[in-house]
């Protein structure tokens, strides 16, 4: 895919997402909370992204071509989905740590550090996320050209699903209960 087909690929499910984000969203937080809300949007994300690759690969091993309507609904279902899930659970991230610096202490002067904080975790993400899949890509694509049949280009997926695992679900799960 070129960069101009996957950038029409994230506009079409940033709208969906905007839409949800003003007259949905609000609602489900008021009925689940924000902790469910965030795992709800990881749950489907975990599944989704090893999946996708390997779907993929399926497909075009399939003799399905890049361009063809199977692989196409794939990539935006796959991609749509995960724009829209990632789209609210960052806003659900952000709200859980407002919720949980709004009980702290002097939350009035701490609301603007852990401002700073989100940040800086977005900017780290934004520029080492690349750079990390990237690495595993190339590594899946070195196996895959050395004939490994355990490890493929769909590393780079399965790293992300762990450090998603690691980083963003068992932390909240590990939280004591009442802390957000």
């Amino acid at each position: 895919w070129s960069a101009p087909e996957v950038g029409f690929c994230f506009i079409f499910a940033t709208l969906p997402w905007i839409f949800f984000a003003v007259f949905v969203y609000p609602r489900v937080v008021e009925s689940f909370g924000l902790v469910q809300c965030w795992l709800l949007c990881w749950y489907p994300c975990l599944v989704l992204i090893p999946t996708f690759p390997r779907a993929v690969a399926a497909l075009l091993d399939a003799g399905w071509g890049p361009h063809s309507w199977p692989v196409v609904v794939v990539n935006y279902t796959a991609q749509g989905g995960f724009s829209f899930l990632m789209g609210n659970g960052l806003i659900s991230g952000t709200l859980l740590v407002f919720d949980f610096v709004a009980g702290q202490p002097g939350s009035d002067q701490l609301l603007a550090r852990a401002n700073g904080y989100l940040s800086v975790a977005q900017g780290l993400g934004g520029s080492l996320g690349p750079t990390v899949v990237g690495w595993w890509m190339s590594l899946g694509l070195s196996a895959e050209l050395s004939g490994s049949q355990l490890v493929g280009r769909a590393v780079a997926f399965d790293g992300l699903a762990v450090a998603g695992v690691l980083l963003c679900v068992a932390p909240i799960m590990l939280l004591p209960e009442g802390t957000i």
